[in-house]
């Protein structure tokens, strides 16, 4: 095309396909062919294309599921100093999935162990749900299902697992946790504890058994483990601890995030919890 509109007079066509074949034995300058093929707008329209938009707010209908749900959603929400929706619905679904741990399942197996995570900034009253969980579980007898408030190790999670499959970890700051977590040099004692957390999410309707170790006796054994996992963070924390490996190994895909719509809820006149 550029022999027939600027050569006068054109080449012949012979001799366009000889300086062809003798230019493809060059690499193409990259330069030069991005002006000519404009890649700075194609670009521009492909990042235009990949940008994310928010959803907005959760829908309204979402938050007041009704039955067993609405009646802790709404009592959190009364006896809260900052009622935090968002988070009274994150922190009821992780006390649902406690009490129907190892009880109910699908046709493809899947149960109710939840990993859920309340993103609320500081003072924000993250802390309600997770005395509101605590307070109906040992009201119902249920104190064996709250589990340790920190994770100090993998072999930690596996022993509290083994004392009671079912086992409710809520966990404050979690976000710094999970940056821990992924620095292997800074702390190797919990670099195993996300590993263990995936293949206690696969192994809810199976047996779960644990490295091997000398002493055959001390692998960990546990049938059916259903860990639910709540954890609550600020939204620094929580965005910095999302390093590559966590969200490429399915961690972070397991994970249902509930972001509070209001940072720094106006207080209220709460009810006392009975």
């Amino acid at each position: 095309e550029t022999n027939r509109t600027r050569c006068n007079p054109p080449l012949s066509r012979k001799e366009v396909s000889k300086i062809a074949e003798s230019v493809s034995r060059y690499e193409v300058d990259q330069v030069a062919q991005s002006v000519a093929e404009n890649w700075h707008e194609a670009d521009r329209k492909a990042s235009r294309k990949r940008q994310v938009k928010s959803p907005g707010a959760m829908p309204s209908e979402l938050l007041s599921p009704g039955g067993f749900l609405g009646d802790v959603i709404d009592w959190n929400l009364r006896t809260a100093f900052k009622p935090q929706r968002e988070l009274a619905l994150a922190s009821a679904l992780s006390l649902m999935a406690t009490l129907t741990g190892r009880k109910i399942t699908d046709e493809r197996g899947t149960r109710t162990n939840l990993y859920c995570l309340g993103v609320c900034e500081t003072g924000g009253g993250k802390e309600h749900g997770r005395k509101v969980n605590k307070a109906i579980l040992t009201a119902c007898g249920g104190e064996d299902f709250i589990g340790p408030e920190g994770i100090g190790s993998h072999v930690g999670l596996l022993s509290s697992l083994q004392h009671n499959p079912v086992q409710l970890f809520q966990i404050d700051e979690i976000g710094r946790l999970l940056a821990t977590l992924n620095n292997p040099s800074k702390a190797p004692h919990l670099y195993n504890v996300v590993s263990v957390l995936l293949k206690l999410y696969t192994s809810s309707d199976s047996f779960y058994i644990g490295d091997a170790v000398a002493d055959r006796k001390k692998i960990a054994r546990i049938q059916q483990p259903h860990a639910v996992v709540y954890g609550t963070t600020v939204p620094e924390n929580f965005f910095q601890s999302l390093a590559k490996e966590s969200l490429n190994d399915g961690f972070v895909s397991r994970l249902l995030v509930f972001d509070a719509a209001h940072g720094d809820p106006d207080s209220q006149d709460s009810i006392r919890e009975a």
